[in-house]
């Protein structure tokens, strides 16, 4: 006996986007970037007809960098509030953010990046940073030569590539993921201190 079609549920366009967004999100967080995202897995999860994801989106790649640019705008108050931190602190709070608390923001950024999205930019809120970090190396807060756009993609690549690995890491070396948080956390602040000036 055949059972019954599931109903896909109703929403409004915006809630439509959001749930395929929020859906994508969830089966990457479940099934990891080299996975990838099948869209009519994310249609089931959604509770939606697939065919939305196209006329809302166009593509997949669309879907992922919607989903990853609503992550900017919410990470935006939080993004400026950590403006104002010390740079040790401002590091600790990314460092926590992209590994701990909003783990799917990195995932996404690799993915789109392993798919060549062209379009893809892989810095929140980049002038900003760049900015701040112009600003701290003119009071001596980094040596007069850091290259400050290397030092923004050195500081992000670590943080997104750890974020990817830091479950298999903590399998591996049997370390609780907190710990060894800690001890990664650490080493980054030693290589950090590194391009700090000299104070006489």
């Amino acid at each position: 006996m055949k059972s019954a079609p599931e109903t896909k549920r109703t929403y409004s366009r915006a809630a439509t986007e959001e749930a395929l967004m929020d859906a994508a999100l969830q089966l990457l967080e479940r099934d990891g970037i080299l996975v990838g995202i099948n869209m009519q897995e994310v249609a089931d999860e959604a509770g939606v007809n697939r065919g939305l994801i196209h006329h809302y989106f166009g593509s997949r790649r669309t879907l992922l960098r919607a989903a990853l640019e609503r992550g900017m705008r919410i990470a935006l108050p939080e993004a400026t509030r950590r403006r104002k931190l010390d740079p040790n602190d401002k590091g600790t709070r990314q460092f926590n953010d992209y590994v701990r608390d909003y783990p799917g923001f990195p995932r996404l950024i690799a993915l789109l990046a392993l798919d060549g999205d062209p379009r893809l930019k892989p810095f929140p809120f980049a002038a900003e940073r760049l900015e701040d970090y112009e600003r701290e190396r003119a009071d001596g807060r980094f040596a007069s030569d850091v290259d400050i756009e290397a030092l923004m993609t050195a500081w992000d690549a670590t943080l997104i590539g750890y974020s990817i690995i830091r479950s298999a890491a903590s399998r591996q070396l049997r370390i609780p993921k907190r710990e060894l948080d800690r001890r990664v956390l650490a080493i980054l602040g030693r290589q950090v201190q590194a391009l700090r000036a000299r104070r006489p």
